[in-house]
């Protein structure tokens, strides 16, 4: 006979065991919150990355599956700010650092053919940032911050050795009528990220406030892109909500960044929750005619996946532990980042399956400028429909794929040969490679 002071254990254990599996269930089933591993180089595709140390000169390329790097020739000289690999993987575009604005170079990933990439129409201590522009409606393009507001493009032909240059245009202008600055956009300080008509970044508007701005470029790219070309959230308050480590895919339909203050601090890695740069969203990249919705329910109903680094780096404040500097890699199922702090030992590249939720340590323990992956075997990771809000009027051609609710609740097989869906409201697909979709039910 069990006494009453076993039998009372045992209840509140019972109620704690069940009340943690129900607290855990609250999250949505993108959330990655217990399912946070560290990989080993050996399980990464094969390819090859290249990185800017933060306390010497030069670019260093290692292979992925181990640590080995070797200083690119000719970059000996140059403090790096950022840096970009083409799609194909055959050029480095990177700029180098000066006080009174950066030069941009373009080069082979062997350091030959390494070449001055033209700027035009740029103000005092820029450009800030470059990369090339993805999937441009002009063939192939590099991308330059022209000022705290102007985002400007230069033409390149590649086929030729060395690079000749064509055409500079101005791809966003997020000045006033008058030419007075409107946004300083902190992000352009990094790897600037525009993918054909899409451009996503942190704005800081006057008082330092930390936003976010999704932007369609007009003309499928070819126009110039204002502030009347963002797509806008229902709510956002006078005050910052951050958002840093801004990153967009090779196909231009995923956004990634550290949700700062947005998200429910239970399930989202974010500041209310002391998480803030210890994870990362990956969420639809917003069109300017997509529906609205609000600042923390982007992340907590319309995500594509929350991922949350280890639990062995889930402490301390962003000066201590700070994961940030993040890159979609031409394999879509990888993001390269930096792990930076004062209170780490595993400083460095890191390569994260956001799928899985797995995180590699590429290098040592060391401050890194900059950082950029490439897959030599691996083709592209593309899907078959773009992850944003498009409107889905029947729901009979997806029946060759799993469909959840947002909250996580599997639509039955049966329920897809019905006319629509039971709506309005967004819903998920996705399939065992993570190849997923968010479709919005009018």
């Amino acid at each position: 006979m069990i006494n009453r002071g076993w039998l009372r254990v045992i209840v509140v254990s019972l109620f704690t065991a069940i009340y943690s599996i129900a607290v855990s269930n609250t999250c949505p089933s993108f959330t990655k919150k217990d399912i946070a591993v560290l990989g080993n180089r050996s399980d990464v595709p094969e390819g090859w990355f290249i990185y800017a140390p933060g306390n010497t000169h030069g670019i260093y390329k290692s292979p992925l599956s181990q640590y080995d790097p070797a200083r690119i020739d000719n970059t000996g000289n140059d403090a790096v700010k950022c840096l970009d690999i083409s799609p194909d993987g055959e050029w480095i575009v990177y700029l180098r650092s000066a006080s009174n604005g950066g030069f941009i170079y373009i080069m082979k990933p062997d350091g030959s053919q390494r070449t001055t990439v033209p700027v035009r129409g740029v103000g005092n201590g820029f450009p800030r940032g470059t990369g090339f522009y993805h999937n441009s409606p002009k063939g192939t393009e590099i991308l330059y911050s022209a000022s705290w507001q102007v985002l400007r493009a230069v033409e390149v032909d590649l086929s030729s050795s060395p690079p000749q240059f064509g055409d500079h245009r101005t791809v966003i202008d997020f000045s006033d009528d008058q030419g007075s600055p409107q946004f300083h956009t902190y992000g352009w300080q990094e790897t600037i990220r525009v993918n054909g008509s899409h451009f996503f970044s942190q704005l800081v508007t006057s008082g330092e406030v930390y936003k976010l701005v999704f932007v369609t470029i007009p003309n499928n790219g070819q126009g110039i892109a204002t502030m009347d070309n963002a797509w806008r959230f229902t709510d956002m308050p006078d005050t910052s909500i951050y958002g840093c480590g801004i990153a967009l895919s090779f196909e231009g339909d995923r956004a990634l960044w550290n949700p700062g203050s947005q998200g429910d601090r239970n399930c989202v890695p974010n500041r209310e929750s002391g998480m803030d740069h210890k994870g990362f969203v990956v969420a639809p990249f917003m069109e300017k005619d997509d529906p609205q919705v609000g600042i923390h329910e982007i992340i907590d109903e319309h995500a594509i996946s929350v991922n949350w680094a280890p639990p062995q780096y889930r402490y301390g404040s962003p000066s201590q532990v700070d994961f940030t500097g993040w890159s979609f890699t031409n394999n879509g199922r990888y993001v390269s980042g930096i792990l930076w702090g004062e209170q780490t030992n595993d400083r460095g590249v890191w390569l994260v399956d956001w799928g899985s939720n797995t995180w590699t340590h590429l290098t040592g323990n060391m401050n890194v400028e900059c950082a950029a992956v490439h897959f030599g075997q691996s083709q592209p990771y593309s899907v078959k429909n773009p992850l944003r809000f498009n409107p889905l009027r029947t729901a009979g051609e997806y029946n060759r794929t799993t469909l959840y609710t947002i909250s996580g609740r599997r639509i039955r097989k049966s329920s897809l040969t019905q006319k629509s869906i039971a709506g309005p409201g967004v819903y998920i697909i996705r399939n065992k490679n993570y190849n997923t979709k968010a479709v919005y039910v009018r």
